[in-house]
């Protein structure tokens, strides 16, 4: 920025952060790092989503801009810390019991499938799925299907022209 190799509108953005909270020791490469004990981060709810998971599988790709619809697991971790707040249910039966309150309000939830054999769960054209031997989706896209489709659609749309 001194230099004038950077202008005011083309500097980054951690430009001013930077200027304004300094580091307490200049950030050289060939210094020696910090002798600290990394701590992990664990939160109580963590260990509910990896049990919901481990049990229930993962239902594939969550939309985290729809702010409308929670993730099961969400929705199952809330469920299980308002039981837990009761405290009228033992901690080894709240899974279980958070299961059966969810299926009470409409909400079931299917074990994981991973005694099914792999078979073809939904197909058609261009792309098919199927369940692996962990119950995960495993989804196949024929693109050179995709690029055809792609193709008709503009030729189509040519002729109507």
């Amino acid at each position: 920025m001194r230099a004038g190799v950077l202008s005011e509108e083309d500097k980054p953005l951690w430009f001013d952060v930077y200027k304004t909270f300094p580091p307490k020791y200049e950030p050289y490469a060939d210094r020696p790092p910090a002798d600290k004990e990394i701590v992990d981060i664990l939160y109580p709810e963590d260990i509910i989503r990896a049990k919901f998971y481990k049990k229930f599988g993962s239902p594939g790709t969550i939309d985290m801009t729809n702010h409308k619809t929670k993730a099961l697991s969400e929705r199952f971790i809330k469920k299980h810390q308002e039981l837990e707040h009761e405290g009228v249910i033992k901690p080894e039966q709240l899974f279980t019991a958070t299961t059966e309150a969810l299926a009470n309000e409409g909400l079931v939830l299917e074990r994981t499938h991973s005694e099914a054999p792999e078979r073809p769960v939904r197909g058609g054209g261009d792309m098919s799925e199927t369940r692996d031997g962990s119950g995960h989706f495993t989804t196949q896209v024929k693109v050179s299907e995709m690029f055809k489709d792609a193709q008709l659609q503009r030729d189509d749309s040519k002729s109507d022209s």
